[in-house]
């Protein structure tokens, strides 16, 4: 007995929900990337806020890439994914709340968890 696979996104939400996934994946890279010259290049006392975002930016890549892999299946556990992505993206922003990139992540932020939150009309096509 098969159990029928009830679908929570519409493939419009799937689409913009994956831009969002991608956006958040590069700015994780972007972050790997700063961490990576704070670390190798500049060295010395920059070598922990080094470390920090590349703890972070494995937070964002990860939660992304994980929620890419199940957005396709647009069931609960891609639902899951999105949010704790977007859970993510808030723990990041908050990270970088001082300056004006940390504003930046929490609209990110804010905007993946309406996506992923708001309630959806699968049958509709978009």
């Amino acid at each position: 007995m098969t159990v029928p696979v009830t679908r929570i996104y519409s493939p419009d939400r799937e689409r913009r929900l994956r831009l969002l996934l991608r956006v958040v994946f590069v700015v994780g890279g972007l972050l790997a990337a700063l961490a990576a010259y704070a670390v190798v290049v500049v060295g010395g006392e920059q070598r922990r806020p080094g470390v920090v975002f590349a703890a972070l930016a494995v937070l964002l890549m990860t939660t992304s890439a994980i929620a890419l892999r199940l957005l396709p299946g647009r069931d609960t556990p891609a639902k899951r994914a999105a949010i704790i992505a977007g859970v993510a993206v808030v723990l990041v922003g908050l990270a970088f709340v001082p300056s004006y990139l940390g504003i930046v992540i929490l609209v990110l932020a804010a905007v993946l968890l309406m996506l992923a939150l708001v309630r959806d009309d699968p049958e509709t096509q978009g």
